[in-house]
């Protein structure tokens, strides 16, 4: 039987009729505040939220949709926390000043 040098598997226990599993409950989901960060945004800072993939995903789609203008989200580290840093993308910035200033000359 050949061996693959690195691999591990996962431990796995047979559970028995008598066997009681304690079963872990994740946090309360909590709010996130939209008004807030779309304030923080149009003033132009970054803003940092401990979140994980999936739920920066969803807040980036949230605020693209609430202020209309392309957000970028980065996972980032923040006092020894990890999460996503989101701000206002620069490139969609550039464009929508460049069109204005297009239409201005016309």
């Amino acid at each position: 039987m050949s061996r693959v040098l690195g691999v591990s598997e996962y431990e796995v226990y047979p559970l028995g009729k008598d066997d009681m599993v304690e079963l872990r409950v994740r946090g309360r989901r909590r709010r996130v505040p939209y008004a807030k960060i779309i304030r923080l945004l149009a003033e132009g800072h970054e803003v940092f939220m401990p979140v994980g993939r999936k739920m920066a995903s969803y807040i980036r789609k949230q605020l693209e949709r609430k202020m209309g203008v392309e957000i970028e989200s980065f996972p980032s580290r923040f006092r020894k926390m990890d999460g996503y840093t989101f701000k206002v993308s620069l490139v969609h910035e550039m464009l929508r000043r460049w069109a204005n200033e297009r239409v201005g000359t016309n």
